[in-house]
C-alpha cells in the first residue's frame, strides 16, 4: 500500500495501490518515504511539485491562487444572481429601493450585478 498525490488537484490518497494511479506521484511506499506529515500541513490549494518534492508556493504563487479563486466567486456570486429566484429578489430590492430615491439616484440591476462581481 502507498500514500499518493494527485499531480494535478494535489490531494493525498492514503492506503492505495500505487499502479492503480500512475497519474500520481508516490509519496510514502516501500521504495519512497517523503515527509507526509509535513506535506500535509501545506494547504492543499498551495502545494507544488518540484522534481520529486512537495513544496509549499511562494508568496506571489500563493497570491494568485488566491486572487484567481477570489474571481471565481465574485463571478459565482455574480451568476447566482442573475439566475433564478436570486434575481426576483434583486429586483424586488432595487423597485423598493428606488421608490425611495431622488429620480437621478435610482439604481440599476446591472449595477447591483457589477456590484456583486466586485464584491470580496
Amino acid at each position: 500500500m502507498a500514500i499518493v498525490i494527485d499531480r494535478e488537484t494535489k490531494q493525498i490518497r492514503y492506503s492505495v495501490d500505487a499502479a492503480l494511479y500512475p497519474d500520481h506521484m508516490v509519496l510514502k511506499s516501500k521504495a519512497v518515504d517523503l515527509d507526509v506529515e509535513a506535506i500535509e500541513a501545506i494547504p492543499q490549494q498551495y502545494r507544488k511539485i518540484a522534481g520529486k518534492s512537495v513544496i509549499e508556493m511562494t508568496l506571489a504563487e500563493r497570491n494568485a491562487v488566491d486572487a484567481a479563486s477570489a474571481n471565481t466567486i465574485r463571478n459565482e456570486r455574480a451568476n447566482a444572481v442573475e439566475s433564478g429566484d436570486l434575481m426576483s429578489v434583486v429586483d424586488s430590492l432595487i423597485s423598493v429601493i428606488n421608490q425611495r430615491l431622488p429620480q437621478d439616484q435610482r439604481i440599476t440591476r446591472a449595477e447591483v450585478v457589477n456590484a456583486i462581481r466586485g464584491a470580496s
